[in-house]
């Protein structure tokens, strides 16, 4: 073990938290626009804060992951989906959905695997911003981080994972307890890289300074607005002392002189209004453009079927493929990971290569077009490659073996009725 190598990348760690944690601030609505503004002390200050960010993430994860993935045997062995399907039934069903949101936001997400306390196969999803990996030229990964707190606790606490132990560390890599071994034979986690660049390829960092302009001339506008009352009074042809300031302050009331030259009214700023609102729109449009994502609160034309819809999100599958490719990475390594596990508990043997994944998209899609497709491609295609074309069937498998187990039904209740009529 070599404790100078894990003091550099606890130093890299360090380095880059910051930059990993302004992306959480924003995604919870805490933004260098609110901080701003909440530091106005002079004046009352009332923030707008319009978080797309968060909304085209959601978006993105509901796309890919609302509806759950769905297994499928390249062998035609079913066991091996019942296999993979029960011994992770007991995970938090929204699971996927918080690895791809974190991959979206951060550009990097790490899965954890291990052995609960009750014996069985278990992940955890780890954010930058308490994990590291080190890896070689190769991209095998020699050591894995989590660095984390404990409730109530101050200090920061360091779990590394070798090939075959977890080591338990404190920021000072003094070992604080003795180390854990694991059955996996190879560092146990994942890594879903969202593309080569890293945080650089995110929602964040293409939006987020937009996403600031809008919330800025937003949040400029209401308070010219609210603020109004403390607008500063102009008087002209006349002169107020002290005590009549007062009484003007209190009874909202002012007698002027018995002049025509006497005048009194506010001193404000001339807004442009129709100015504000174009930017607003641009900037907002930019926003939507850059995502790849629409606007659902545009009037749409008349036309409103499925495939009008698609064909207006169309840049936004696209995308969404692409995401669903990276996280796809982590779906792999899961899997190889679980049948590690299910060859040491049940001396089975299963190849985690036979295993094909489905994400099913709520993009909406045009069933009948498609069922038409199939309908003239006849026996040029597999039943279950035509069924999984659908997007109301989840389990191509499961959707089969349910079809041949109702035809065998009918076939029983046939001959029962053949036999009655013979009789």
């Amino acid at each position: 073990m070599n404790i100078g190598l894990l003091k550099k990348c606890y130093d890299d760690f360090k380095l880059n938290k910051g930059k990993y944690d302004k992306m959480y601030q924003y995604y919870v609505g805490d933004s260098d626009v609110i901080r701003k503004y909440s530091a106005m002390e002079y004046q009352e200050s009332h923030k707008m804060n319009f978080n797309y960010l968060k909304k085209f993430l959601k978006e993105e994860v509901a796309y890919s992951v609302g509806t759950p993935l769905s297994y499928v045997s390249k062998t035609n062995d079913n066991n091996i989906v019942q296999e993979i399907e029960y011994y992770m039934y007991h995970w938090d069903k929204n699971h996927d959905a918080q690895l791809m949101k974190n991959m979206l936001l951060y550009g990097t997400v790490y899965e954890l695997y291990y052995i609960g306390k009750d014996g069985q196969f278990n992940s955890k999803v780890i954010t930058p911003r308490n994990g590291y990996v080190y890896s070689d030229d190769f991209g095998n990964i020699l050591y894995f981080m989590h660095i984390y707190n404990l409730k109530f606790d101050n200090n920061t606490y360091i779990d590394i994972y070798t090939e075959n132990q977890i080591l338990h560390f404190n920021s000072d890599f003094k070992e604080i307890k003795k180390a854990d071994t694991h059955i996996f034979g190879q560092v146990p986690v994942s890594i879903g890289i969202l593309s080569e660049e890293l945080e650089k390829d995110t929602l964040f960092n293409d939006i987020i300074d937009i996403q600031n302009g809008f919330s800025i001339i937003s949040s400029d506008g209401v308070n010219e607005i609210t603020n109004t009352r403390a607008a500063i009074l102009k008087g002209k042809g006349f002169q107020l002392d002290a005590e009549q300031i007062e009484k003007l302050k209190k009874y909202r009331f002012a007698n002027l002189p018995n002049s025509k030259d006497a005048d009194l009214n506010w001193l404000l700023k001339n807004l442009n209004a129709e100015y504000q609102k174009l930017m607003l729109e641009t900037l907002e449009d930019k926003m939507y453009q850059l995502s790849f994502h629409i606007n659902n609160q545009e009037r749409m034309q008349s036309n409103t079927s499925s495939l009008a819809l698609r064909s207006r999100l169309i840049n936004l599958e696209q995308k969404t493929k692409l995401n669903n490719k990276a996280l796809m990475n982590v779906i792999v390594s899961r899997i190889k990971f679980l049948f590690m596990y299910l060859k040491i508990l049940k001396n089975k043997d299963y190849n985690y290569r036979s295993i094909a994944i489905k994400f099913n998209s709520v993009i909406p899609s045009d069933d009948l077009m498609m069922s038409q497709i199939i309908s003239q491609l006849g026996d040029k295609i597999s039943l279950r490659t035509a069924l999984s074309q659908l997007s109301f069937i989840e389990n191509s498998d499961a959707e089969i073996k349910q079809l041949k187990s109702e035809q065998e039904e009918l076939l029983q209740g046939q001959s029962l009725l053949d036999g009655v009529v013979n009789g």
